[in-house]
This record gives C-alpha cells, sequence and structure tokens, in this order.
C-alpha cells in the first residue's frame, strides 16, 4: 500500500513474526512431530563422530585389533542411515505442510480484507500493492516459516556435536569457545543490515508490480497517447532501483557464511596445533584428536545455517510487517453496518443536508433532496459536479462526512449492507467482466437464477 512509503524504520526484534506464529496453533501436534523428528536427525552426526573416533583407536591397535567390531560397523552404519532417512522424510513433509497451510490462510485473509475495504481506501490504493503482498511479501514469509520449523534442529545438531567435542577433550572445547561471541556479533550486524535492505526491495517490487498493473490495465490509454515509452522509463528506473537494493542485500547475506567459515578455518588450525600437541604428548588418542577435529569441523555447519536462517527470518519480518500494516488498516470510523432488515422501498429517497470528501477535496456540499417512489430521476451537470457521487452513496459505495440518507424515513447506515444492495441495480461506466463465460458474469447477481 502507499502508506507502506511512510512507515517507521524497522526494528531489530522480531514483532511481526511472533505474530505469525500465532496461526501455528492448530498444528501443535504436527510441530511438536517436526521437532521429535529434527532431533532424532540432529543425533546422526554426533553418533558418526564417535563411530569415527571408534574406528581410528581401533585401528591404532594392530594386531590386537577386534574383529566383532569392524563386523558390527556396517550393520551400524545401515540402521542409523535407515533411521535418518525416514526421519527426514518426514520431517520435510511436515514442515512444509504446515508452512504451506499458513501461508494459505494469510493469502485467504488478504483477499477477503481487499474485497472488504470500502472504496474510499481502494482509491488511495495501488491493486500492485496488494498484488506485491499476495505474491512477494507472502513467498518470503513462507520461506521464513519454512526456515524456521527447519533450522529448530541446528541447536541440537550443534549441541550433540559441541558435547562430542567436550567428550574427547573438554579442555580443548572450551578453548574454541573464545570464536562465540565473534559469530553472535557477526549474525547481528548482518541480520539488521539484510532487514534494512528488505525493507526497501518489498516497496521498490511493489513500485513494480504497480506500473506492470497499471500498463497492462490501461493498455488503451496508454497507446492512445503513446506512452510506451515514458511508462518504459519509469519501470526500467524502479528496475534498477530494486536491482541495486537487492545486490547490497546479496552481498551481506554472501558475505556472512564466508566469514563464519573462515573463522572456523582458523579455528581447526589451533586446534590441530595445539590438539597435535597434546596427543604427542600422550594426553589425547589419535582417535580422540580426529574425532574432536571432524566434530569441531561438522559443527560449522549448523553455525552457517542458524546464520542463513536468521538472514531469512529477517527478510520474513519485513514481509510481515508489510502484510500485519495492511491486514490491521480499519475502514473509515462511520463504515458501520446496521441490522435492520429492509425488504422493498415503500415511500422513497432523502438527502438531508449531505456533504462528502474525498480526502481533502469536497465532491457534495449540505446537499438536500427527496424522490419518491416511482420517480425517474437524472442528475445533468459538468463533470466533476457530483453526480457519480451522488449515486454511489445510494449503496454506501462511500461515506458522507455530514447529513444523512434516508429509504423511507430509515437512515441507510441502520440497515445492513447486504440487504441495502439487493435494493439497487447498478450500471456503471466502465464495462468490466470477470474472467469467465458471459452466463457466469450474468449468473454472479442472482445465483438462484436458471439459465
Amino acid at each position: 500500500m502507499q502508506s507502506t512509503n511512510t512507515q517507521s524504520p524497522p526494528s531489530d526484534s522480531f514483532i511481526a513474526l511472533k505474530r505469525v506464529m500465532g496461526e501455528f496453533r492448530p498444528y501443535k501436534i504436527k510441530l511438536s512431530l517436526v521437532l521429535s523428528l529434527g532431533i532424532i536427525i540432529s543425533l546422526i552426526q554426533p553418533i558418526s563422530v564417535k563411530l569415527s573416533q571408534r574406528i581410528i583407536d581401533e585401528l591404532q591397535k594392530g594386531s590386537l585389533i577386534q574383529g566383532s567390531f569392524f563386523r558390527q560397523v556396517p550393520a551400524m552404519l545401515i540402521g542409523v542411515f535407515f533411521i535418518s532417512g525416514i526421519a527426514k522424510y518426514f520431517h520435510n513433509t511436515l514442515r512444509r505442510y504446515v508452512a504451506e497451510k499458513v501461508i494459505i490462510k494469510y493469502r485467504t485473509v488478504i483477499f477477503e480484507k481487499y474485497l472488504g475495504f470500502p472504496l474510499s481506501i481502494l482509491d488511495k490504493t495501488r491493486a500492485g500493492d496488494f498484488l506485491s503482498s499476495i505474491q512477494n511479501d507472502l513467498g518470503k514469509i513462507s520461506v521464513g516459516i519454512d526456515t524456521l520449523i527447519l533450522v529448530l534442529k541446528e541447536p541440537f545438531t550443534f549441541l550433540g556435536l559441541l558435547g562430542a567435542a567436550f567428550y574427547c577433550d573438554w579442555r580443548l572445547a572450551l578453548s574454541t569457545l573464545v570464536v562465540a561471541p565473534i559469530v553472535a556479533l557477526l549474525f547481528s550486524r548482518s541480520g539488521s543490515a539484510v532487514k534494512r535492505y528488505s525493507h526497501k526491495n518489498l516497496e521498490t517490487f511493489s513500485e513494480l508490480m504497480s506500473v506492470s498493473q497499471e500498463g497492462i490495465s490501461g493498455a488503451r490509454v496508454v497507446k492512445v497517447f503513446q506512452l510506451e515509452k515514458p511508462l518504459s522509463e519509469k519501470f526500467k528506473n524502479i528496475q534498477e532501483s530494486y536491482f541495486l537494493t537487492l545486490m547490497k542485500s546479496t552481498r551481506v547475506e554472501e558475505l556472512a557464511t564466508p566469514v563464519v567459515e573462515f573463522i572456523g578455518a582458523i579455528l581447526i588450525a589451533g586446534v590441530i596445533i595445539y590438539g597435535g600437541h597434546r596427543a604427542a604428548m600422550g594426553l589425547l588418542t589419535p582417535g580422540q584428536l580426529v574425532g574432536f577435529i571432524i566434530a569441531i569441523g561438522l559443527a560449522q555447519m549448523p553455525l552457517k545455517q542458524l546464520n542463513n536462517a536468521y538472514l531469512k527470518l529477517k527478510t520474513a519480518e519485513a514481509a510481515a510487517e508489510r502484510v500485519y500494516q495492511l491486514l490491521d488498516t480499519e475502514p473509515s470510523q462511520n463504515q458501520s453496518e446496521g441490522t435492520r432488515p429492509i425488504i422493498q422501498l415503500e415511500r422513497g429517497i432523502s438527502f438531508e443536508n449531505v456533504s462528502l470528501n474525498y480526502g481533502e477535496k469536497p465532491a457534495l456540499s449540505h446537499l438536500s433532496f427527496e424522490i419518491n417512489k416511482g420517480d425517474c430521476v437524472a442528475f445533468v451537470g459538468h463533470s466533476g459536479g457530483g453526480k457519480s457521487s451522488i449515486v454511489n452513496l445510494l449503496p454506501r459505495l462511500y461515506e458522507i462526512c455530514e447529513g444523512k440518507i434516508l429509504f423511507d424515513g430509515v437512515s441507510i447506515s441502520d440497515f445492513s449492507l447486504y440487504d441495502l444492495r439487493r435494493l439497487i441495480s447498478f450500471v456503471t461506466q466502465d464495462t468490466f467482466l470477470f474472467n469467465d463465460t458471459l452466463f457466469e458474469n450474468i449468473h454472479y447477481g442472482n445465483p438462484s437464477a436458471t439459465k
């Protein structure tokens, strides 16, 4: 929506995403199952580290190697990865199910919200903004939800590998934790930058969708007034702005992973030097040293996954803020709906001191007249004189600023909108057909009518 351009600067918290997570409540059982399966998957790597350590230590025994151990290893590997495969299948299927169900609900709510807005709001809102929310913003949120559910297992994987490292040598493991504050600072800085750029990206993409929609729906006007070139230039300029901001965000995202890997490489180099010294002194077995190096090396993967997830969640937060800005938009204060039924008009229609403004622009000022039942009335006047405005007020497509409109002496705000609009047949100046057959277009007006 146009109002998104004046929103306050994004915060670093996940307030909007917390509201999205509230939609997970109907899927508590499935999410609990996803988390349980994630824990099972996260145990595979620590088990593999422990198995590698045992193999290397056994190989060091030379002629004293236990043959039964190496007969057990293949069966253990097959069993572990069979269980892992089953767990991954159901884990991935269930998380995608939950993510898509939540997005489907939001897509429906946004569409219904759009249909329910009065014309006073729709006139100030670009259709491209709504299209952008349904397509682009919800797409970012979908990735964020899927990432959030997927990444729930990564802390368990990291802790499992860290536990394996502590089991090999707690002193060596403790010394590696000095890099934790550096990694946390990297996460925070990169996440804030990505969210800031994501806000700009989503706004610019919304402008791009609006220009596209205007060019397509207004094709006749574009051709008649030869607007192809200026419209094309406008499209190119917006697209270039979108590209530049997108590349800034991409640079931040793509820089974070190599930095984490470089920190990990420095860490492993230090482990090899210090661990090799302890192994030479007989304080570590070769299996423990190799197992420790494997555990620390594998621990980088969940860290990278957490960093990537954090950046995606920041993008999803920016998209969620835009979506909730739309969903939290309330109709004008006088857009109330009565409950009084109305079957047919018996006496007539009265306008009493009616005024109407379109924003700051007055359209009608203290207008009063009466139309009796059976009268045929035509309003004649220059363009912009308020003829269409009078007609638009009868079905409450717009709300009056002052005065009253009465049907049989009763204010139209006392009637339900459904009953009120059923009384009125409306032929607009602009021709519009839904993308369906002619029969279905007519049938919308009276679904119970036969052919």
